[in-house]
């Protein structure tokens, strides 16, 4: 079977809380970085100098960077990338878990914003960012953002990456609380309610990345949410 970090000692280059949470921190900082030189070399091709690039543009740049940054991260170590991150064979009856977490995640997140009485504001955003796309000629890359690319980095860098280091310094159920809390906070485009509702998913997804033992059911989860949400916004369209 397959080592991950968390049921295998400890090899002498694995990153500890430290480690882990400042190179957390280099991938933010050099995503913003990337941004912001991105944004005039992007003036300058397109001839509008005053303008700035389409957020699917940013969102596919900020993916490319924080999960590069990890990727080096991990390389330091000599790990293989796919022991340290967890990138391996799951139970079924986890992928089944997974399944029956991304229906509640498609489903449930819209339920819990209109209890949490924050459904329009969040919902407003959501349409913006989707018409947005649509008027850059980008529905198809905003579809591969939202449904690849970002559950994707974000499970990497949260669930994969940060996770496994807090859980043997903090404690699981301190490592599931704060990883989600950062994660929700990540998503600055929400309000309070959406927010909130972003760190349940984290929740779901941090115990299901330990409890499984692997990083596919929490992609699985996360991407699989996103997408029944995607295919519930262009319904409420038609």
């Amino acid at each position: 079977m397959t080592a991950t970090l968390l049921n295998t000692p400890a090899r002498p280059r694995a990153y500890g809380f430290w480690g882990s949470t400042l190179w957390t921190l280099a991938a933010f900082v050099l995503a913003l970085v990337a941004i912001f030189l991105f944004v005039p070399v992007h003036a300058i091709a397109t001839g509008n100098r005053g303008g700035l690039p389409p957020d699917e543009y940013l969102t596919l740049l900020t993916c490319v960077v924080m999960s590069g940054v990890i990727t080096f991260a991990v390389w330091r170590t000599r790990w293989p990338i796919t022991d340290y991150l967890a990138l391996v064979t799951p139970l079924k009856l986890h992928i089944a878990v997974a399944i029956i977490g991304a229906i509640g995640i498609g489903l449930g997140e819209e339920t819990l914003l209109s209890w949490l009485g924050g459904g329009d504001t969040n919902g407003k955003a959501i349409f913006a960012g989707y018409f947005a796309a649509q008027r850059a000629g980008l529905l198809p890359l905003y579809w591969l953002n939202r449904v690849a690319f970002a559950p994707f980095t974000e499970e990497i860098l949260f669930r994969g990456f940060l996770l496994p280091s807090w859980a043997r310094a903090l404690g699981r159920p301190a490592a599931i609380v704060g990883t989600s809390i950062l994660f929700a906070l990540m998503h600055i485009q929400y309000d309070w309610h959406g927010m909130l509702a972003v760190g349940v998913t984290g929740l779901f997804c941090a115990w299901l990345r330990l409890r499984s033992g692997s990083l596919i059911p929490p992609i699985i989860a996360h991407a699989g949410g996103n997408l029944l949400a995607m295919i519930g916004l262009v319904l409420s369209l038609a």
